[in-house]
């Protein structure tokens, strides 16, 4: 039984997309920009890439040279040691975090204030010295006691209007002191774990992002700014946040090697955040103020997605290892299409009443259906390109979800009146 070659993804030379072999046609791959190449070229340049990134993984993780076209001996008697060390390591770390938090739970009360942020810090040094220490040989040491560092600094600076560091009031949600302390750590682990090389900082730093967006949007602007101005600036905010997490991603994958575990993490907080964007986006189509601003508001987003898909670089993992830089431009059309019937709406001052108000298709605005039908044509142009491409498998995924989103919405606000989210 002959088994067929893998076929290896190439990052074009020409341009940011990505060539698959599997959709050459008579020997030829077009590329997205209309480009065209000999398929065993591409072929060979992807193995090429693939084969690149694999040894910079090794150099990155400090591993003894070894035959990889027959993986003898040597690879497997260098690293069987340092993995059984490493994990007595682990465990002996895990154990001494334990006995100190008993200690301090035993005698929390009786250190005062001061004494317990004091007792918090040397907590995040020592941890954040152990992951320094142990980054060359024992790896998984320095990711555990980095994450260890980022959490008890979380819970330390999240605590202190209860210590009474700070005032009491600002430990609510809403107020700007949470969301500065989750931004202020996003920052700071990112930068350490960037420059030092520790792939534990950039992957709760990148997970951090998922609650400092939602902390910041639903509790702090909506408790300071009025409708019209809430929706713009939430969808402003969740949009930075996710293509944070891209940018973050690429610049960590530049620094160090990242795992497919890491890649399916960042992925998931990736697609968390396009799905609140569309959840906004259904929250927007009711009465505001100024509807004509929100919906300006969302095609120049709209356009900013569309430029991120064109600047963010497509990994040759492919959808796993970036979801926003393969789904960029069809957030970008989804909030295009989103945009033309949010600016038609009627505004507060022009509905005597506005519980009985639905936005269903049928309505007796003529003016409002056709704006409803010109942005669902606007939302599904990309599938005839992603058709032509033989890209429709990615597209469905993504429409699919977006229309069950859509719908339950919709029969939600027709039987009970009130949106899901």
């Amino acid at each position: 039984m002959s088994v067929e070659p893998q076929k290896y993804l190439a990052k074009s030379p020409y341009c940011n997309h990505v060539l698959d072999p599997q959709t050459a046609v008579d020997g030829w791959v077009t590329c997205e920009c209309g480009h065209k190449s000999d398929v065993r070229w591409v072929s060979e340049l992807g193995w090429l890439q693939s084969r690149s990134d694999w040894v910079s993984e090794r150099i990155s993780k400090s591993e003894a040279w070894f035959d990889s076209r027959h993986q003898n001996a040597s690879a497997t008697s260098s690293k069987n040691p340092a993995s059984s060390q490493q994990l007595l390591y682990i465990l002996g770390a895990l154990s001494l975090v334990v006995a100190v938090a008993v200690f301090t739970a035993v005698a929390w009360e009786k250190i005062g204030a001061y004494g317990q942020l004091a007792a918090l810090i040397a907590v995040v040094a020592v941890a954040s010295a152990v992951a320094v220490k142990s980054r060359s040989r024992l790896e998984g040491l320095s990711n555990t006691a980095a994450i260890i560092s980022t959490i008890v600094a979380a819970t330390g600076l999240l605590s202190a209007p209860y210590f009474g560091l700070v005032d009491e009031s600002l430990g609510d949600g809403d107020s700007l002191y949470v969301s500065v302390v989750f931004i202020t750590l996003v920052l700071a682990s990112f930068a350490a774990g960037y420059f030092s090389k520790i792939s534990g900082w950039t992957l709760i730093s990148i997970i951090t992002v998922l609650p400092t967006a939602f902390i910041f949007t639903d509790s702090f602007l909506s408790s300071q700014l009025i409708r019209t101005g809430y929706l713009v600036a939430a969808m402003v905010s969740l949009t930075v946040s996710t293509a944070a997490v891209a940018i973050m991603f690429v610049l960590a994958k530049s620094k160090h090697a990242v795992s497919d575990l890491y890649k399916v993490v960042v992925t998931a907080v990736e697609l968390i955040l396009v799905f609140a964007i569309f959840t906004k986006a259904m929250d927007s189509l009711s009465p505001s103020e100024f509807p004509l601003i929100v919906g300006l508001s969302y095609a120049l987003i709209a356009l900013f997605w569309f430029g991120l898909s064109t600047r963010l670089p497509k990994s040759n993992e492919g959808f796993s290892a970036n979801a926003v830089s393969t789904i960029a431009k069809y957030v970008g059309s989804a909030l295009a299409g989103f945009a033309i019937p949010i600016a038609c709406l009627p505004s507060f001052s022009s509905l005597s009443s506005i519980e009985p108000w639905q936005l269903l298709p049928g309505s007796a605005d003529l003016t409002l259906v056709l704006a409803i039908s010109l942005g669902a044509i606007v939302m599904v142009a990309p599938l005839f390109a992603a058709i032509r491409k033989l890209e429709s498998n990615r597209f469905f995924t993504i429409t699919a979800a977006v229309a069950w989103y859509a719908t339950t919405e919709i029969s939600n606000l027709s039987l009970f009146e009130q949106p899901i989210s």
